[in-house]
């Protein structure tokens, strides 16, 4: 199972039953159980957009300056290198 199909599990199945069962089920404390179902429906939202990052994503292809990249390890060894 990849992590894109996990993601819509969780979309298009979790949320709209937590949503659709809980929240009459709670009612007496409706806040928090509206609060929860924000952050729940904004997570879920967060989920898309990294799993839509993920998939359009930049590759960078390789060049000659990997190796002097990989040899910096401190802030003072890249201001040295745009001197």
């Amino acid at each position: 199972m990849t992590t894109g199909h996990n993601v819509e599990i969780i979309v298009k199945v979790h949320v709209p039953v937590v949503t659709q069962s809980w929240g009459p089920e709670l009612s007496e404390r409706s806040d928090l159980v509206s609060e929860f179902l924000e952050s729940l429906e904004h997570f879920s939202r967060n989920l898309v957009g990294a799993k839509d990052n993920m998939n359009n994503r930049v590759v960078l292809k390789d060049t000659e300056y990997a190796v002097q990249l990989d040899s910096m390890r401190t802030a003072a060894d890249y201001r040295t290198a745009g001197m």
